[in-house]
């Protein structure tokens, strides 16, 4: 049987008719709940050692498997995300390795983009800074006047690979 989560108020109570020698069934019908001896024992052996009967969070064992990326290594992943948002968690892997000699599993990592440092996947588009509605207008409504059998296009724009490959990228959720 697992914990239970008791009100403070209720917790010194109980405590408060232990001390005065009450036995735990009766403490129990008079405050209306169900209290395990266990638990009594628990609050009433803080109270003597704190005078309190509700533990300090700090002073908690740590519960569950440690994290395997500290602080440090969060602020270095943000770093690759920012500067790179289309990486793939397999490269933050091998940065890792190679920085800060650790060998996380991707999961872990892909875990700690969604869990600790609030990230998302979303779709990237890439817009040229030159792109101008008003430009594009002027442009189609001069072409518009020429018949298609005399248009020609060339291409002299260049194609980074990468953009083309990546349509997915890391930012902060909400953003």
């Amino acid at each position: 049987m697992g914990f239970r989560k008791y009100s403070p108020d209720l917790k010194h109570a109980a405590v408060s008719h232990a001390i005065e020698g009450k036995h735990p069934a009766k403490i129990k019908k008079n405050l209306g709940a169900s209290i395990s001896r266990d638990s009594l024992y628990r609050w009433s052996s803080l109270y003597e050692r704190t005078r309190a009967v509700v533990c300090n969070p700090s002073t908690y064992l740590q519960r569950g498997h440690p994290l395997d990326l500290n602080d440090e290594d969060l602020k270095f992943i943000k770093e690759l995300v920012t500067d790179k948002p289309s990486i793939y968690a397999d490269e933050i892997q091998r940065s890792l390795a190679k920085e800060h000699g650790i060998t996380v599993s991707v999961s872990t990592i892909l875990n700690t983009l969604h869990g600790r440092l609030n990230m998302l996947k979303k779709t990237m588009r890439t817009i040229h800074p030159k792109q101008d509605k008003t430009e594009r207008a002027h442009y189609i409504y001069q072409v518009g006047a020429v018949p298609t059998s005399c248009l020609m296009f060339t291409d002299e724009s260049g194609v980074c690979l990468e953009v083309v490959q990546r349509t997915q990228g890391w930012a902060v959720a909400g953003k």
